[in-house]
């Protein structure tokens, strides 16, 4: 059997579909920078997609039918092989099984996680994270195959609309530390970190290289795959602790879910601001309970505690 040629990517394309509407709709002012904008989206569509054909030469020495070795290489070999090669594996058994995979996400809107192993869909969760480690490394050393844990697509709402050298994101400062270290702790050794903050996102999004020494590294059996503006991308999902502190130096800190993403420099959450680290949203700011102020002169956001 043929190796399988890799699909264009579809965010690119509907990207730059968008912006060149926009482009034509625009005032002149604002064109320079859209104009701007797609031509660093089609230099990212090109780089993404020489990467990826490197990939596919290097996986192609390891056999040339993909979508068979997908479904049965051994947990060892699949440890070897380094995030982008298995991002590109989950994605040639996603694809083969992706009727199946969605169409349950569609009938069932409870279920959030799929797991699939030797080409069957062997078990379901209503909750990320809901399918254990332990369970998959029951099924992984039973099968003797490595399995794929897919979870349901966050409805994360942004769109890339301008060049951010002339555009402002709004961001979210705080203090990041392990589930297990006091609120004091955290406040006084804890990993100061800025990162985007949209309503539209429902999830905790982390560059994972920001839970080196708060988190422990994955197990294969705890990988996780997901889609985020058409693209594929690899995480797992730890519990941390966040403080934030508002302009009269009053704390808050609560322990809260992340999902930590793997080759974060190459994943889809940095097309719309290249310079992210973190992505967080509506979730946070609920369970913390704060007001969060945007100043466009000073460029800033404010946090104040609701009460």
């Amino acid at each position: 059997m043929e190796m399988q040629s890799i699909a264009p990517h579809r965010i690119t394309v509907r990207t730059m579909e968008r912006i060149t509407t926009t482009v034509v709709e625009s005032p002149p002012d604002t064109q320079a920078s859209l104009v701007e904008l797609r031509a660093s989206l089609l230099t990212w569509r090109e780089d993404i997609e020489k990467r990826l054909s490197k990939v596919e030469s290097r996986l192609k020495v390891m056999g040339d039918d993909l979508e068979k070795f997908a479904f049965n290489i051994s947990p060892e070999a699949f440890e070897k092989l380094d995030p982008e090669q298995q991002i590109f594996l989950a994605k040639v058994l996603y694809d083969s099984k992706k009727s199946e995979i969605e169409a349950i996400f569609r009938s069932e809107p409870s279920i959030q996680e799929i797991a699939v192993c030797d080409g069957e869909i062997i078990l379901k969760s209503t909750e990320i994270g809901g399918i254990s480690e332990k369970e998959m490394e029951k099924i992984v050393r039973r099968e003797g195959k490595v399995c794929y844990i897919f979870t349901r697509p966050a409805l994360v709402e942004e769109i890339p609309w301008a060049s951010l050298n002339q555009d402002y994101y709004p961001t979210l400062s705080f203090l990041l530390g392990s589930q297990h270290w006091t609120d004091d702790v955290v406040c006084l050794k804890g990993r100061e970190v800025t990162v985007d903050f949209d309503t539209g996102c429902p999830f905790n999004f982390l560059d994972e290289k920001l839970g080196v020494n708060i988190v422990s590294p994955p197990t294969i059996h705890e990988l996780r795959y997901s889609w985020h503006l058409g693209e594929p991308y690899q995480y797992y999902v730890r519990r941390v602790k966040i403080c934030i502190r508002d302009p009269e130096g009053k704390f808050k800190c609560m322990v809260q879910i992340a999902f930590l993403v793997r080759m974060w420099n190459k994943s889809p959450f940095r097309i719309v601001n290249p310079m992210r680290v973190g992505l967080v949203g509506r979730r946070i700011m609920l369970e913390f309970g704060f007001e969060l102020t945007l100043n466009p002169r000073r460029k800033a956001s404010v946090v104040k505690f609701i009460e």
